[in-house]
């Protein structure tokens, strides 16, 4: 057994102590979108076999970029409310690009966490061909939607308009989230400038993306909701439920549903006690009667950010990345195999 293997299984025991059910609702509320960095962090070191070394401890203690990418942090992609609003830009040193590139949206209930929480996840798309970015973008209570589609929305012509210094294929740019982070992924793989406005001088770039990833995030914010997330989504919109419930439906990726959008994977625990599991199946079928791709995939016993079997989490960590790198023109279709 080398190296690579001893540290292979600590990572996965380390793995099943952090799945373990059991885990208080407040681990769950506040950490959700770390999931999304365990499934890229096990994607490269046990399912691809390069680059996850360096990545899974990343996800521990933030180190150095590996040797293979090219980190920039802190790049202004819009001013709003005389703020300016940064993303870190992982690039991969190998190859000669133009690369595509994915947008990486943190979770924490609209208001909290930060761009750094990606990092993990910048290395390991980084390592696979993709140029990364990991965004900060405003947070309720202070803002409210539309503020953080709009701010999304910013970093996604930013990428295109800056494509050529930047080695992007503007053509060819995905969105990954994880909770809030995955309910505003949804949005930009389901609405236009028609159909949500956005800001700013480079209205004209578009914003659409070719390919989301969307773990436990929200898919219509219209439904009742667990009483922690419906405070969470007040919080949000900026007004409760029934002083407003348009803004619930205008807030909610379901509604903006049509032929055409961006083909949408769907990771979800069945026993998520935050954004219940049927919040997901509803958009499977929502997606099914227009002709959208979406794959969801569904971890039998899984809650919010944990628990259930790590078989399946791991299972999911390959179909999640085949899936993604597939769209973006890193793998032929036929390598899905879902």
């Amino acid at each position: 057994m080398n190296k690579f293997d001893n540290f292979k299984g600590s990572v996965l025991l380390w793995l099943r102590k952090f799945f373990l059910p059991g885990r208080s609702f407040l681990d769950f509320a506040l950490l959700p979108w770390k999931i999304l960095l365990v499934l890229l962090a096990v994607f490269s070191l046990v399912v691809l076999g390069r680059g996850g070394y360096g990545y899974c401890m990343a996800w521990q203690s933030y180190p150095a970029a590996p040797a293979t990418v090219e980190l920039r942090r802190n790049v202004v992609y819009v001013q709003r409310d005389w703020q300016n609003l940064k993303m870190d830009i992982a690039t991969p040193k190998l190859g000669h690009g133009p690369f595509p590139a994915v947008v990486c949206i943190h979770g924490g209930a609209w208001k909290s966490g930060n761009k750094k929480e990606m990092l993990p996840c910048l290395y390991a798309l980084a390592q696979q061909g993709c140029v990364a970015v990991s965004i900060d973008y405003r947070l309720a209570p202070n803002h409210h939607f539309l503020d953080q589609i709009d701010d999304c929305k910013a970093a996604v012509r930013f990428l295109r308009t800056h494509a050529r210094e930047l080695n992007i294929d503007p053509l060819h740019i995905g969105a990954v989230g994880s909770s809030a982070g995955g309910h505003l992924a949804l949005l930009l793989g389901t609405t236009d400038t028609k159909e949500l406005p956005i800001s700013g001088d480079d209205i004209k770039v578009s914003s659409a993306v070719e390919v989301v990833v969307n773990l436990a995030g929200p898919t219509d914010l219209s439904k009742d909701l667990p009483a922690d997330s419906e405070l969470s989504a007040e919080k949000f919109i900026g007004k409760t439920r029934l002083q407003n419930p348009e803004s619930f439906e205008k807030a909610s990726p379901i509604n903006y549903l049509t032929a055409g959008d961006a083909p949408t994977m769907i990771i979800h625990g069945t026993r998520d006690q935050i954004v219940p599991y049927e919040q997901a199946t509803e958009f499977l079928e929502a997606c099914k009667k227009i002709g959208v791709e979406c794959q969801l995939l569904a971890i039998k016993n899984g809650g919010h950010g944990g628990g259930g079997n790590i078989d399946e989490w791991n299972s999911s960590m390959v179909q999640m990345e085949k899936f993604l790198l597939s769209h973006l023109k890193l793998l032929p279709s036929s390598a899905l195999g879902l």
